[in-house]
């Protein structure tokens, strides 16, 4: 698994998943990208010592085009206008681009314009097959549901929302489920966000459309529930799982599937994945 951050904000995103190997794209120049290599350390851990900062071209770029990539982006991000090129060298069929859409009233005329032009084109791109997928988060709606912080902890606290669904996806897509299926991919279903399910509710990180006009288009679902190991022995955990999962879908939903996991960590996480053809205003 290759992670590739663009820009400031993928940088902050990628800092705290460890593990994989890491690309930062920190500039674009003339004839390719100024780039950190990031790869583990001892226990993991990365050190800024421990960075190999190089320029890469692009066709450096394409010995990555047969391996899977997460690529974050803001679309606020001064650099976020070369997405394409550098999905293009990368191999963007293998990709899932993870979009972060920024507050407007952050950004400049310039920016907004850019930013408008990276989101439709990448979420095109997605639906044509030229990527695998994009994942919507909204810096807005996140913050709506994350309490009062203060402005230093701001961008942290959303941050923090969006590396631990990260991680709960690859963690999904690495990992074998202990019960249920796992996800699959449709070929129509490009345009994804993820959330949290809390006391029977889905928590978004993006306010996805599903309608336009009279056309309901298709939605699929699934559920991956990351559980401590002691929980595996719950003999109610299974019942509760399907009537949660029934609890909250009790509209149109064309597919839903779930998956249960054993997951290393302490705490459980429960994650919903929803996938449309619907590209979002």
């Amino acid at each position: 698994m290759l992670l590739i951050g663009m820009g400031e904000v993928g940088k902050n995103i990628l800092s705290s998943l460890q593990d994989n190997e890491i690309i930062l794209i920190d500039e674009v120049l003339h004839e390719g990208f100024e780039t950190i290599i990031v790869k583990p350390g001892k226990e993991g851990q990365y050190k800024h010592e421990q960075y190999d900062q190089i320029d890469l071209t692009e066709s450096d770029l394409e010995r990555f085009r047969d391996q899977r990539k997460y690529f974050v982006v803001s679309g606020g991000s001064d650099i976020s206008g070369a997405s394409l090129k550098l999905l293009e060298a990368l191999g963007g069929e293998n990709t899932s681009v993870i979009y972060i859409k920024p507050e407007k009233d952050s950004l400049t005329n310039i920016q907004v314009m850019q930013e408008r032009l990276t989101y439709g084109v990448l979420q095109e791109s997605a639906r044509s097959g030229m990527l695998k997928e994009i994942i919507l988060f909204d810096n807005n709606h996140i913050a709506s549901f994350s309490g009062k912080v203060s402005i230093k902890n701001y961008y942290p606290t959303i941050n923090n929302h969006i590396t631990y669904a990260i991680n709960a996806l690859i963690f999904c897509e690495e990992n074998s489920q202990v019960f249920g299926k796992k996800r699959d991919y449709e070929e129509l279903n490009r345009i994804v966000t993820l959330g949290r399910v809390h006391e029977n509710q889905e928590v978004l990180f993006f306010p996805l459309r599903n309608e336009k006009k009279e056309t309901q288009y298709p939605l699929s679902k699934t559920y991956c529930y990351l559980v401590v190991a002691d929980q595996l022995e719950d003999v109610e955990l299974l019942s509760s799982v399907k009537q949660e999962i029934s609890t909250i879908n009790l509209g149109n939903i064309d597919e839903v599937n779930f998956g249960i996991y054993e997951t290393p960590s302490n705490t459980e996480y429960k994650m919903v994945i929803i996938e449309t053809s619907l590209v979002q205003e």
